[in-house]
């Protein structure tokens, strides 16, 4: 079974792919590791995709995708630290 989010206008599609060389290079600073960032980013896309109800227009798309991109990267390091 397969989970889907609402429907994302063309826009915003747009938005979000302009905002990957930025999300990339910010979870590249976070992580020091090329392969842990771009799981961090597509980890972050696939919240926000789901989620995409939840960003108010007018407000900064950049802004939030950078919200769940710090927020998924600080839960990543809590749950490393439980496992060790």
């Amino acid at each position: 079974m397969s989970r889907t989010g609402p429907a994302i206008s063309p826009e915003v599609q747009a938005m979000v792919v302009a905002a990957l060389p930025r999300l990339r290079r910010f979870a590249r600073t976070l992580c020091r590791n090329t392969h842990d960032a771009d799981d961090l980013v597509q980890l972050t896309l696939e919240r926000a995709l789901l989620r995409i109800d939840q960003w108010r227009p007018g407000a900064s798309l950049v802004n939030w995708l950078f919200g769940i991109l710090r927020h998924a990267f600080l839960d990543e390091l809590r749950s490393r630290r439980r496992r060790d």
